[in-house]
């Protein structure tokens, strides 16, 4: 009896662990492979597994400081590629500056 419980136990634990390390509610600056900023809209290039929507992404604004980041982890198993999103920028803004890393690729600027 000892040894099942001690066993069930060893079963059960990483269960635990695995809910300690959901970082599902972590949001974190995304990635930019691509970045096309034309008229009042900027598209970006980011890595996808399959599962990642415009609604997986979210724009944040800080005076002339923008930060693309990821709300929802992509945990799908899908072979990664690259996926455009487009969004609207602030009419408001001039110049401003992004905080997100960029893998060099295309940047291009259009006006």
């Amino acid at each position: 009896m000892k040894n099942c419980l001690s066993l069930l136990l060893v079963l059960i634990m990483p269960i635990w662990g695995c809910d300690a390390m959901n970082t599902e509610s972590n949001i974190a600056a995304e990635k930019i492979y691509n970045l096309l900023i034309e008229n009042n809209t900027i598209k970006v290039q980011v890595v996808s597994f399959g599962c990642t929507n415009k609604a997986s992404l979210a724009l944040l604004w800080q005076e002339n400081t923008l930060t693309i980041n990821r709300l929802k982890k992509d945990h799908c198993r899908r072979m990664p590629f690259k996926k455009w999103f487009t969004f609207e920028l602030p009419e408001n803004v001039g110049s401003f500056t992004l905080t997100n890393s960029i893998q060099l690729g295309n940047v291009k600027v259009q006006q």
